[in-house]
């Protein structure tokens, strides 16, 4: 599923088409994610699941960057998340 919003999303930033409810849908995606695995990861025990609960912690600023793009201090507009955006996915 994350894949295919993550298409979804370049396909419109390769287009030039509108993407602002493809990036907010990445980012809400992105956070049932990290939190059903998590659930998934404590409820089997699994050894790894502090490191990569912490993997997400350090990723959730980025995103939150993307979700408030006009939260002030934050500095990035949605125009920049655009150009990041479609520099992570072209790398």
């Amino acid at each position: 599923m994350l894949v295919s919003l993550l298409n979804e999303l370049a396909d419109a930033l390769r287009n030039g088409e509108a993407h602002e409810a493809a990036l907010r849908e990445v980012i809400r995606y992105t956070g049932f994610h990290f939190a059903t695995e998590e659930r998934l990861m404590r409820g089997r025990h699994y050894d790894g699941a502090a490191a990569h609960r912490d993997m997400h912690r350090r990723l959730e600023p980025q995103s939150g960057v993307l979700a408030h793009p006009t939260q002030p201090g934050l500095g990035m507009d949605l125009d920049e998340a655009r150009i990041e955006a479609k520099f992570e996915l072209e790398v």
